[in-house]
């Protein structure tokens, strides 16, 4: 079941990895997928939907 969780969260940071390599990313890109990532995580953790 836990799996299944994380599985089902795997999808945004996939997404962010898949734009990281991308053959035109530039630096302000770069720096646009990392902090929209980082912020939609501790937005989760905040919310306490991390895991739901």
């Amino acid at each position: 079941e836990c799996t299944l969780y994380f599985l089902a969260k795997l999808t945004e940071v996939q997404n962010a990895n898949l734009l990281l390599q991308r053959d035109y990313t530039t630096g302000v890109s770069i720096y646009n997928i990392i902090t929209n990532l980082l912020r939609k995580l501790k937005n989760r953790l905040q919310d306490d939907f991390f895991w739901l």
